[in-house]
């Protein structure tokens, strides 16, 4: 892939992929350049790495050096935003929690908009967090990466609120030549500015734009928590972990509490309360967080004690013992691990 540009005699020669010659008469002065038969050149700064440079050269930046004061915008493209997001292996994640949730024809029809999108790696990095999530909150998480209106980056302006097609409402900070893009709790910044399609514009993004979720939706967002999303709702513990900051739940699944079920019916209201109240510990604890051996307390009557075995990760009680079988499910205020056993005193 090979662009040029000539000037009289002086040659800059960009390594873009290109194959069609096109002249532009600029200010008296002819300019010759090759373009891909497809009018794109957005691969060149998608699937690029996260510092959009090939073999070390910051590419969109020279790109738009070059031509971008003649009014050229060698970034566009005859293809929706969905084709372009479609045809970015940086992207992936992103195109098909889009085709999962049926968003596709907002990114190929809709007019003058914009998408904020993440790369996979952000995605990668809250993969457990949004596998809790249903579909309802995912879907807004998607539309809240979408802004009713095209904006190229010089259109952002440091401090300016947008509104997108989801619940979010973004805000846009400026700092020398970085762009951010704020919700909430979360602050992505944006990689790759200006990829222009048919219908808008894209720039990626470092962090997914999530809203700010708590311990006991991401609990009751599971399937396979409803036994423990109902106790909680029975004992009145709903509000109060909600209140909680920097907490650390332990969640047994439907099949630890059906286990334990004989167990549980015998015990009283209040000795069931203590009971999931020992699965809550006042701190949050990661996963690296723990050693073995540790001893934790807890809400409830329990004091707990860590076990690392064979590569694995086990909380211990009295009467019982558990596996974390998945760790490290952060939430606004903590961090929940998934159990195979309720612990019980």
């Amino acid at each position: 892939m090979v662009m040029l540009l000539k000037k009289k005699n002086v040659l800059f020669d960009l390594k873009i992929n290109c194959v069609k010659f096109r002249k532009f008469n600029i200010l008296g002065i002819y300019y010759k350049m090759r373009f891909p038969l497809t009018d794109t050149i957005y691969e060149t700064a998608l699937d690029t790495d996260d510092n959009d440079s090939l073999n070390g050269i910051k590419i969109a930046p020279m790109v738009q050096s070059y031509f971008g004061l003649f009014g050229v915008d060698v970034k566009s493209t005859k293809e929706d935003l969905f084709q372009i997001i479609r045809n970015s292996s940086k992207l992936s994640t992103f195109e098909s929690l889009v085709k999962k949730y049926d968003l596709e024809y907002t990114l190929k029809n809709n007019e003058d908009i914009t998408v904020f999108a993440p790369t996979n790696t952000a995605f990668k990095n809250i993969e457990k967090t949004l596998d809790q999530l249903d579909k309802t909150t995912i879907e807004d998480i998607l539309l809240s990466h979408i802004v009713d209106d095209k904006l190229k980056a010089s259109d952002l302006e440091d401090g300016e609120t947008l509104d997108t097609l989801g619940s979010l409402q973004l805000t846009i900070e400026e700092d020398e030549d970085d762009y951010y893009v704020e919700t909430p709790g979360v602050k992505a910044q944006v990689r790759t500015m200006d990829i222009r399609g048919s219908n808008g514009y894209i720039h990626t993004i470092d962090e997914v734009l999530i809203p700010k979720v708590n311990v006991t939706t991401l609990i009751s967002g599971n399937i396979l928590l409803e036994s423990l999303t109902s106790q909680l709702t029975s004992s009145n513990l709903v509000s109060t972990l909600n209140g909680m900051d920097d907490i650390t739940v332990l969640a047994p699944y439907d099949s630890a509490f059906a286990a334990s079920q004989t167990t549980l019916d015998d015990l009283s209201a209040s000795d069931v309360t203590d009971v999931l109240l020992s699965h809550v510990i006042d701190s949050k604890y990661l996963a690296k967080d723990l050693d073995h051996d540790d001893e934790i307390p807890t809400l409830g009557s329990v004091k707990l004690t860590v076990k690392k075995e064979d590569g694995k990760v086990y909380f211990e009680a009295p009467g019982s013992k558990a596996e974390v079988k998945v760790a490290d499910i952060e939430a606004d205020n903590g961090v929940i691990h998934l159990l195979d056993k309720v612990l019980l005193p």
